[in-house]
């Protein structure tokens, strides 16, 4: 996990699967069409964000989603 500021952290999926979540962390927001729930021990917030079109994966990839996704991490400070 990389430190962006002491209130807000980023990592990519397999580190939170593989490793402990710091301490410093309230909530786990993940903005990927995986998602990680039985790896997190504290409130988590999945968005099903596509990385590209639609295809069989799912999630969405339109900037309103990601505009949503992006507020409610704003929100959480």
């Amino acid at each position: 996990m990389d430190e962006i500021t002491d209130r807000l952290w980023i990592s990519n999926i397999d580190t939170v699967r593989e490793n402990p979540i710091s301490s410093a962390v309230d909530i786990v927001v993940s903005t990927c069409q995986d998602e990680v729930r039985n790896a997190v021990d504290r409130p988590y917030e999945h968005f099903e964000m596509a990385d590209g079109r639609q295809d069989e994966n799912v999630g969405d990839h339109n900037y309103e989603f990601f505009e949503h996704t992006v507020d409610y991490v704003r929100e959480q400070f």
